[in-house]
């Protein structure tokens, strides 16, 4: 990996966390621009290049995997306008195509998350990934199975 995230970067994400108001983002917009958003742009598309290697039909660029910044405050009681991390799902359809298997992760001040599968897929979705699991299902078994899967997680 030759993308590096600064310490720019998580400093705007403490920041951001003690001080969740637009006015705090536009005074750090330009820190936010240049240490953020272009920094984890770039981090996406090296990842998008290397799943590739292993997924030739992937055709999918940065912007079309990361996710905005900003809350959908609509329907919450939480009024922060803007999301302590940044995040990014690869898949063959892009971040929108939320029940389609992919990689998810996120990153913030605080640390980050990796997952992996395909988040509520609707009903067809389901059924192609149950089709699969039966027809398909011995490497599922075999890595699941595997030393280092149930010592990490049981």
């Amino acid at each position: 990996m030759s993308t590096v995230l600064s310490k720019e970067f998580f400093s705007f994400f403490s920041g951001l966390e003690k001080n969740n108001t637009k006015e705090y983002f536009d005074t750090n917009r330009v820190q936010y621009e240049r240490f953020v958003k272009d920094a984890f742009k770039s981090l996406v598309q090296e990842l998008i290049d290397r799943v590739r290697t292993i997924e030739p039909t992937l055709q999918l660029d940065a912007k079309d995997a990361i996710y905005r910044i900003n809350r959908d405050i609509r329907f919450s009681s939480d009024k922060t306008p803007y999301k302590t991390h940044v995040s990014a799902h690869i898949n063959l359809r892009g971040k929108k195509a939320m029940g389609y298997p992919g990689f998810y992760f996120e990153i913030g001040a605080k640390g980050g998350a990796v997952g992996g599968g395909a988040y509520v897929p609707n009903k067809e979705e389901l059924a192609a990934i149950r089709d699969l699991i039966m027809h398909e299902g011995k490497g599922l078994h075999k890595l699941l199975k595997a030393k280092p899967f149930s010592t990490m997680f049981g």
